[in-house]
């Protein structure tokens, strides 16, 4: 997920899909500060996605409780991904 915010590498169908598999937050067993780290890095997946205008693939990214957090990133253009000290 990280890569897709590199360009011009973008998360095509399939690979939405399989993150969507693999990192199900409703199932996944992670410590909840690694929970809430991967359902930042889904939702601002989906956000980049929805700004190129795919749709299809940004819902495959975010689930229904990251759509709001995806909806307010996408439409205010807000700074998603906190960067790291050096």
């Amino acid at each position: 997920m990280e890569l897709s915010g590199c360009r011009p590498f973008a998360l095509d169908a399939e690979a939405c899909r399989f993150i969507a598999r693999s990192l199900d937050l409703d199932t996944i067993e992670l410590a909840p500060e690694n929970l809430a780290e991967f359902a930042t890095m889904r939702a601002a997946s989906a956000t980049r996605l929805l700004r190129n205008w795919r749709v299809g693939n940004a819902a495959k990214m975010a689930t229904l409780g990251l759509v709001p957090q995806t909806l307010m990133w996408a439409s205010t253009g807000a700074l998603y991904w906190p960067k790291q000290p050096g």
